[in-house]
């Protein structure tokens, strides 16, 4: 796989997950401190998409599509495996768990393109990413509880951590 090809797949997973908080954003009933922290979240996706398309760009690569739309945004989550579904983030609860579950997501994401990514100034981008992401679901671990062993995470992060 080249490398345009995986940083376009990392940049439709951010539009995804970008997308996702927009929902959860628009739809939900959040109080100001959550729905503070998912406007964060998803202004550090932004952030992570606006290089990706610079880097593919860069590349010679086209950016793909976002999706457009709930009903795109449902085929696009499916398609990756996400199955939170995006009616059901009411509570403090629901948001952390639909929220760590698209962070998981990007980390497994990241780890595949890093063990595949051939120029290492991406394998950097793409690890600085990564982290962002494992910072991410950290803090969101923390609006479920606080028992330690639920709030920090394993010692090496795969991604495909069981939500609690």
């Amino acid at each position: 796989m080249s490398d345009a090809t995986i940083v376009a797949d990392a940049l439709a997973l951010e539009q995804v997950v970008i997308a996702s908080y927009g929902v959860a954003l628009r739809d939900g009933p959040l109080e100001p401190r959550l729905r503070r922290l998912l406007r964060r979240l998803r202004q550090q996706e932004r952030d992570h998409a606006a290089v990706l398309a610079s880097e593919l760009d860069t590349l010679g690569g086209r950016a793909p599509a976002a999706p457009a739309g709930d009903a795109a945004l449902g085929r696009a989550r499916a398609a990756l495996g996400l199955t939170h579904p995006l009616d059901e983030v009411v509570t403090r609860g629901d948001v952390a768990r639909f929220a760590v579950e698209l962070e998981n997501a990007q980390m497994a994401g990241y780890l595949a393109a890093v063990r595949e990514l051939s120029d290492p100034r991406l394998v950097t981008l793409a690890t600085q990413i990564m982290a962002a992401e494992g910072q991410h679901a950290t803090v969101l671990r923390g609006l479920l509880s606080e028992i330690p062993e639920v709030v920090v995470p394993s010692p090496f992060e795969t991604g495909d951590a069981a939500i609690p």
